[in-house]
């Protein structure tokens, strides 16, 4: 219980023990491996914001408690080597948004020296780069011609309506739909920040030993299905013949290259959908192990020597979770969606710090 006496005193809580960046590193790191499935199996939208939104709130709170923007660039680097020896086949954009949050937040929290004003610069930077990463990606895999295509459905649906020619020029619905998606992200960041600001506080209003007992004597009630966390052995797959990946390259310059010359709506459909699968085949099949291969040899002399230190963050893996599975069941009762919502977060960050790994 050494660490319950510490919260709120942030700074002589990292200067104690570096067990509470370990403990918000592990749940950043069980965040990044977990809760992309969990949305996805609930079918919950905007799953990268909800969990860039994740990343940008643990980052601010390992800075709050260490006061020190070093200790960032370590935990980012630890999720990293976790999510390669976890999930070896998360894709590759996964880990070089990790990255980028990583470098951004040692930034933010290393020159802006208000808390407050790092962390709602830091969050609203992440959202909207993640915003525009996904337009980017968009854009990649399906061209401008998916944009086109929007421009001109509206088009056609004015033209249905009655609207005069005059508008009929100046639609751009596309520039509307990327303006509102970046704006929701743009929302997102300042409403993340704001949690990054408040947490601390939100946490310091609970008494931790009446919660750390309630959870004490239901932990052993609790039923949680347990993942297996330990990395499993791949099956090797057969490499494609280097003939079949040159065809398929050149497709994919063909049909970049013929896309504005093709004015038939059919054409043109067909185009797009042969667009779609190369770039995906070249992504998933080419790209993205190439880039995991070359990630790990980078880290390989870094992934061993932390490996201590991943193994034990690891091991946190199923204590953290039944910690988040109690504070959803123990916030059931509240009203409202906000007040559970802000009790979840409090309640597992303050049994996160306080609670021991047994």
């Amino acid at each position: 219980m050494q660490i319950i006496n510490q919260i709120g005193k942030p700074g002589h809580l990292i200067a104690s023990s570096d067990i509470a960046v370990a403990r918000i590193t592990a749940l950043w790191a069980l965040s990044e491996s977990l809760l992309g499935g969990i949305l996805h199996g609930m079918h919950i939208p905007f799953r990268g914001l909800i969990i860039a939104s994740a990343s940008v709130l643990f980052i601010s709170i390992i800075f709050f408690y260490s006061k020190n923007p070093s200790q960032i660039l370590k935990a980012g680097l630890l999720v990293i080597l976790i999510k390669l020896t976890v999930s070896p086949h998360t894709p590759v954009m996964a880990f070089i948004a990790v990255a980028y949050q990583t470098l951004l937040g040692y930034l933010f929290f290393r020159f802006i020296h208000s808390y407050k004003v790092a962390a709602v610069f830091f969050s609203v930077i992440v959202l909207s780069l993640a915003g525009f990463q996904k337009i980017i990606t968009l854009t990649i895999i399906f061209g401008f011609r998916l944009w086109d295509a929007i421009d001109d459905l509206a088009m056609s649906l004015l033209k249905i309506a009655g609207i005069d020619n005059h508008a009929l020029e100046t639609v751009n619905l596309s520039l509307i739909i990327i303006s509102c998606y970046i704006l929701i992200h743009l929302i997102a960041g300042m409403f993340a920040g704001f949690i990054a600001i408040k947490i601390p506080e939100w946490v310091k209003e609970h008494d931790p030993d009446k919660i750390f007992k309630d959870f004490k004597l239901n932990i052993k009630t609790l039923v949680v299905h347990e993942s297996n966390y330990e990395l499993k052995k791949g099956v090797k797959k057969k490499y494609l013949k280097y003939t079949f990946t040159l065809i398929v390259l050149l497709f994919l310059v063909l049909s970049i290259l013929f896309e504005q010359t093709i004015s038939n709506p059919i054409q043109s459909v067909i185009l797009i959908s042969v667009r779609v699968i190369l770039i995906l085949f070249i992504w998933f099949k080419i790209i993205s192990p190439l880039f995991t291969n070359l990630l790990l040899k980078m880290l390989s002399k870094t992934r061993w020597k932390q490996a201590e230190k991943v193994g034990q963050i690891i091991s946190l893996f199923p204590h953290l979770n039944k910690i988040i599975h109690f504070c959803w069941q123990y916030t059931s009762d509240f009203k409202t969606k906000r007040t559970r919502f802000k009790k979840f977060l409090s309640y597992t960050l303050l049994l996160s710090l306080s609670s021991s790994n047994e």
